[in-house]
């Protein structure tokens, strides 16, 4: 049975519940590649910032091809950071990275 999607020009939006259905959705021809390298996000255990040991096992299992799944260093974990983020000098004032993202923030 097909999947519901639906399509803005390049990017699709699709809810899938398995390997099976994610392979449908999975039509980009580099995802034919003999090795395909995956680095999944890892930041925090928030959501949107952690890919879950299931939503993994997911896609390792929609691709037929060779996976080597990577992970690098994050800041955060290196630097042990507090939770509002390293901070840094912006015009003599004290911000942390919160900051970009706020009406103050670079725009």
């Amino acid at each position: 049975m097909p999947v519901l999607h639906h399509r803005f020009g390049k990017t699709t939006i699709a809810k899938v519940s398995d390997s099976d259905e994610l392979r449908q959705m999975l039509v980009d021809p580099w995802l034919e590649s003999e090795t395909i390298i995956i680095k999944p996000n890892w930041v925090s255990n928030e959501p949107a910032s952690f890919t879950d040991s299931e939503t993994l096992r997911m896609l390792l299992e929609a691709l037929d091809s060779h996976i080597t799944v990577t992970e690098s260093h994050m800041i955060g974990r290196s630097l042990n950071i507090l939770k509002e983020g390293m901070s840094f000098t912006v015009e003599d004032k004290e911000v942390n990275w919160e900051w970009l993202f706020k009406g103050e923030g670079w725009k």
